[in-house]
């Protein structure tokens, strides 16, 4: 007993000894004299250069950083999420409480003015087309932000002397697209503040950023050495020499900051230092201790982390968090976590026909690979030899065999008696480029021998075959002419349904230039018997494909197709979008389907619509029972009770369900399954050049350090940006139990522009609708303008307001909330007038819509009337009603200026691309009329810049700026 205790005592000792340490993951170092801030565990701490314990400053949920010291140490400004957005704090530079300065989000502090009264931020703040960073001052009393004279500004700081600027003009900061040289890629300029002088102070086609000042020079991060390692260097602004100040050779440094003698920066996560007397680099052996409460291992409901489900008569089984769940129908019995395993993910299990086992994907043996379990028992690995991405299973209805695809778009089955696997079919046919569409589309006839799955044909149409495990027969029921999928049998045995995108009944718009199909599925079905006999379930091949026929239902948007016993169903909504054109074989989780049940035996009604919308349905193993979706509750019920209520059945209890969720755990499991996909599904096998598996390693090696789920995500960062390639995003995860709970006060907007005058403030211009928009909804016009431009706002509420006070700091409102204010034509309160407004949470679309009528109106003037003019934000489904508003408009113009500056990206170009490359084909003319051209193209200059994505550019521009 006395052993016991001192082993308890000793891990007790040790485990509190762990949390002392050097602290790994620190980002936004900033240093001041012997004294360095950094932010860790979503804090900020202080500590010394020379090292030992730094003190933690905040304890705040939310994350504080990007802190500052002042020039003459008094204080420290940072970026705190306290109030539901990121704002500008100030606080004393030894502790205490912050003081908020900025009431406008997503503001980042910079640095500080010389004379320690002004804190330097940037913030995205009255953009146009597309949102732009631009560096603005605050004084510490919080007063109305000052915009510093420069157009935009992703980074900058102030030189000693307050006289000049160094700042980055475009980039994204942190990116993780490492070694990037495209046109978003981070320069470095000098501005003259005072003389309004602007010069770029560096050529180099890469990385350029987080300029500082030192000694009379601009330092500044740059991957341009020859092992694209980022490192620190200082240019000359007189001469535009650059020179080396680091040579690190494995990671990069990332987020310096300098007093002027000393930069600290992040290498590797860590903390270090350069000497700029000496050269030196060393690490800042500063030390932290945390309880880390927020990482320790926490009971939990994971109902909010289900991401997949299966019923079998009583019971229903759930993926919960990588835990597989099994959860009775019944009320009064306990729901069981089966596997338990915070460290495993568990996916897409499936209770077996008899409801006795549960078989799902897991990666504990290091890839995924098929378990099955009883339900009262422990997991067996039957390994499938497979190590890639495995798609959803299906047991055979005789419980003897198991269904499942590979990310090779193959299809297998596993015979769980002699553990043998036969692939079934395989296909190298993409439906389209996004990864959603990947082939999982099989099913189970009701003899276990047959299976019906779809495979893309090289039209891209999906094309239906049937495949015999015992002859090997394979029969395809369809050809590639029209698209089929969802193909499901019956498990009557009767029949075999599925969708059929073959209804080409068009509409076309009122200008008759374009077409869509607003119902183009409908739905299949196909006797398997040539002859009516009642006998074994059997598929007479012969004439198969002459027995399809459409059912009586009508066409429409239709996914999902199911089949029960003596029912089946489908999900329809309404309209396609790109949302849904990524969630053809699988929904992706909002409750927008509109179900359809069909039963083919009824004498009368025989289709029924489910009255709520769901995100989610399937049919038990039986194909008598239901569960469903909607919202984050589940529902199960009888099929047939379903059908004749056409109402969501009982809901099934989830708050038995608890497991205990250790983040270190999951964390590395959550590594492991990211180094795993890009492995699974990036495009290049040779990861462009890349040594995946030494990527992963090295890597891998920093798991024992994380401590929070944002640094996790950073990690994945780092090792995917590797890569060097776009859309390789890292977001989203469980972000501990200590989340700050939502705002419901916002910094609301008038939809106006301000200047100062006799010390008040007076409206310089007042947004609302346009010529082009007249829809726009403005708190000062709907649609006539409540207010003029050049009147003065003299008052919120009753209160008066004066310049330089903050107006968004009153301004603090909820949804729906309205204020008074008090205007007049003159700065006095003499005679003024109160209005009451609601103020807005954003007012870019008003901004936007008056740049599109400022731009029109000026190609217009400038070409008297001959040009036209369209703007496009984007390349998404929407934006191919905004080229067409404009095309419509300025078609039979000599020219069109068509100006993708900002544009997003997509995938829709070819829309607007085949309406440009169009010829002249006809003409109509009447007597005493002029000819109706059918559409010659104009003449267009297409202006972008470095800011626009891909996809906007591939049109032909003949200039572009």
């Amino acid at each position: 007993m006395l052993s016991y205790r001192v082993s308890a005592l000793l891990l007790s000792a040790c485990a509190l000894v762990a949390q002392d340490r050097a602290p790994r993951f620190v980002s936004s170092p900033d240093v001041n004299g012997d004294r360095v801030v950094f932010t860790w565990e979503d804090d900020l701490w202080l500590g010394s250069l020379k090292g030992g314990a730094a003190r933690r400053l905040t304890t705040h949920p939310g994350v504080e950083t990007a802190a500052r010291f002042s020039p003459n140490g008094k204080w420290i400004a940072f970026s705190g999420q306290y109030n539901g957005g990121t704002h500008v704090y100030v606080m004393n530079a030894e502790g205490g409480a912050p003081k908020r300065l900025t009431w406008a989000g997503g503001a980042t502090v910079q640095g500080w003015m010389p004379d320690s009264k002004q804190v330097v931020f940037k913030t995205i703040s009255d953009y146009d087309f597309r949102p732009v960073e631009r560096l603005f001052t605050v004084d510490l009393d919080g007063h109305e932000p000052e915009a510093l004279p420069i157009p935009r500004g992703v980074q900058g700081t102030v030189s000693p002397d307050g006289q000049r600027l160094a700042y980055s003009t475009k980039g994204v900061v942190e990116y993780y697209w490492k070694r990037y040289k495209g046109g978003r890629h981070q320069d470095l300029w000098l501005a003259d503040l005072k003389a309004k002088r602007y010069e770029k102070l560096t050529d180099y086609v890469g990385r350029n950023g987080a300029p500082m000042w030192a000694n009379g020079k601009v330092l500044f991060e740059s991957d341009r050495g020859s092992n694209g390692i980022t490192n620190l260097y200082a240019v000359d602004p007189a001469t535009k020499a650059v020179e080396p100040l680091t040579d690190l050779k494995e990671f990069d440094v990332q987020q310096p900051s300098t007093d002027g003698r000393t930069v600290v920066f992040v290498q590797g996560g860590y903390l270090q230092s350069l000497d700029l007397a000496t050269k030196a680099v060393r690490r800042v052996e500063v030390s932290t201790s945390s309880d880390g409460w927020k990482v320790a291992p926490r009971p939990l409901n994971p109902k909010e982390w289900i991401q997949a489900m299966s019923l079998t008569g009583s019971s229903a089984v759930f993926e919960a968090r990588g835990d597989v769940f099994l959860v009775p129908t019944d009320t009064t019995k306990p729901a069981t976590n089966l596997t338990k395993t915070p460290g495993v993910r568990e996916r897409m299990p499936r209770l077996s026909p008899d409801g006795k086992r549960v078989a799902y994907f897991s990666d504990a043996s290091g890839d995924y690979d098929l378990y099955v379990q009883a339900v009262d028992g422990a997991p067996e690995r039957v390994p499938t030899g497979l190590k890639t991405a495995l798609y959803h299973l299906e047991w055979s209805p005789d419980g003897t065999k198991i269904l499942f695809g590979d990310k090779s778009f193959a299809i297998y089955v596993m015979d769980m008696a002699t553990k043998k696997l036969t692939k079934v079919d395989e296909s190298h046919e993409l439906k389209n480029d996004e990864f959603t569409w990947e082939v999982s589309d099989y099913a189970w006839a009701p003899d276990s021998q047959w299976v019906a799955y779809s495979f893309v044909e090289p039209n891209r149409n999906s094309r239906i075959y049937l495949h015999n495990l015992a002859t090997k027969q394979r029969v395809a029921l369809t050809d590639d002419f029209f698209d089929c999928l969802n193909p499901r049998f019956d498990l009557d045995g009767s029949t075999l349904y599925f969708l059929s995108y073959n209804n080409f009944h068009t509409k076309l718009d009122p200008s008759q230039d374009n077409h869509i199909q607003p119902a183009p599925v409908r739905v299949m079905s196909v006797k398997l018997k040539a002859s009516d006999d009642k006998g074994a379930f059997r598929i007479d091949v012969a004439g198969l494909p002459d027995r399809i026929a459409p059912l009586p239902v009508k066409a429409g948007n239709l996914f999902h197709l199911k089949a029960g016993k003596g029912l089946v169903g489908w999900d329809e909504v309404e309209g396609w979008d790109d949302n849904v054109v990524e969630e053809l074989y699988e929904p992706g989780g909002t409750d927008k389907w509109k179900l359809h049940l069909y039963d083919p035996a009824a004498k009368k009604d025989k289709e029924a619509v489910l009255t709520d919308t769901v995100s989610e349905w399937a049919f038990d193993a039986e194909g008598k029972r239901v569960i469903l979706r909607k919202g984050g509750a589940f529902h199960t019920g009888e099929a047939s009770a379903l059908f004749a209520s056409k109402a969501l059945p009982e809901k099934l209890d989830l708050e038995r369900m608890t497991m205990t969720a250790a983040p270190r755990e999951e964390w590395k499991q959550i590594f492991e399954d990211t180094w795993r996909w890009y492995r699974d599904f990036f495009y290049d096998t040779n990861m462009n050049g890349n040594d995946w598996n030494a990527i992963g390693a090295k890597f891998r090696a920093w798991l024992p350090d994380l401590n929070s789920r944002q640094e996790l995500n950073w990690l994945l960062s780092q090792m995917v940006g590797e890569l060097n390639v776009s859309h390789t995003y890292v977001s989203g995860g469980d972000f501990g139990p200590a989340r700050p709970t939502p705002n419901p006060v916002f910094s609301g907007l008038l939809g106006a522009d301000f200047s100062t005058e006799n010390g008040v403030y007076r409206f310089a211009k007042i947004y609302g609708p346009t010529p082009y928009a007249r829809d726009l909804k403005a708190p000062l016009a709907d649609p006539a303008p409540k207010v003029k431009e050049g009147e003065y706002l003299l008052a919120i509420d009753g209160k008066p307001l004066r310049a330089p006070e903050a107006i968004q700091a009153r301004l603090q409102v909820f949804k729906g909330q309205k204020v008074t204010l008090t205007v007049n034509s003159k700065p006095s309160l003499e005679g003024a007038r109160t209005i009451d407004v609601e103020p807005a949470a954003s007012d870019w679309n008003l901004r936007y819509e008056r740049w599109i009528a400022g731009n029109i109106a000026a190609v217009d003037k400038a070409s008297n009337g001959q040009l036209g003019y369209m703007h496009l934000t984007a390349m998404g489904d929407q934006n191919i009603g905004q080229f067409d508003k404009y095309w419509h408009a300025f078609r039979y113009k000599k020219g069109i200026v068509i100006d993708v500056r900002g544009n997003g990206g997509g995938w829709t170009e070819y829309f607007m691309i085949d309406k440009l490359e169009r010829k002249q084909v006809g003409f109509n003319v009447l007597r005493g009329m002029g000819p109706s051209v059918i559409p010659i193209p104009p003449p267009m200059a297409v202006m972008c810049s470095s800011a626009t994505s891909r996809t906007a550019a591939t049109a032909r521009p003949s200039s572009c700026m």
